[in-house]
């Protein structure tokens, strides 16, 4: 829209500059050359306005992608199974090596990180 209004300012401009330098300033000619300037700054401001909507159009959009991002590494930590460190088998091994031979019932909600944490072997 900017740059149409530009281009016809521009053009209704030029028109008015040749009709000066010829000497053919009647009042309409004035009114012309008026509504030429209006629309010329019509046009820069337009412009200027659509530059700062991108501009603020732009940074919203990064901060958008930013948050998607982030959105989608803590989807991923939360999905990534839970695993137990090394350390933490061989402790828990050698606290309940006194227990070797004993039966026990293990109860763990039946989703499959659950069962894959109680079923992992050393």
């Amino acid at each position: 829209m900017s740059l149409a209004l530009l281009i016809i300012s521009l053009l209704s401009a030029v028109l008015s500059s040749i009709d000066f330098l010829y000497g053919r300033r009647t009042p309409t000619q004035q009114f012309i050359n008026f509504r030429a300037g209006i629309l010329l700054v019509v046009a820069i401001v337009s412009g200027v306005l659509s530059y700062w909507t991108s501009i603020e159009t732009e940074e919203k959009l990064q901060l958008a992608h930013t948050r998607v991002d982030s959105t989608q590494e803590q989807i991923t930590e939360i999905r990534t199974p839970r695993r137990m460190e090394s350390e933490t088998k061989r402790m828990l091994v050698a606290r309940l090596k006194p227990y070797t031979g004993q039966k026990y019932d293990m109860k763990v909600f039946r989703d499959q990180d659950s069962l894959d944490l109680a079923t992992t072997t050393q």
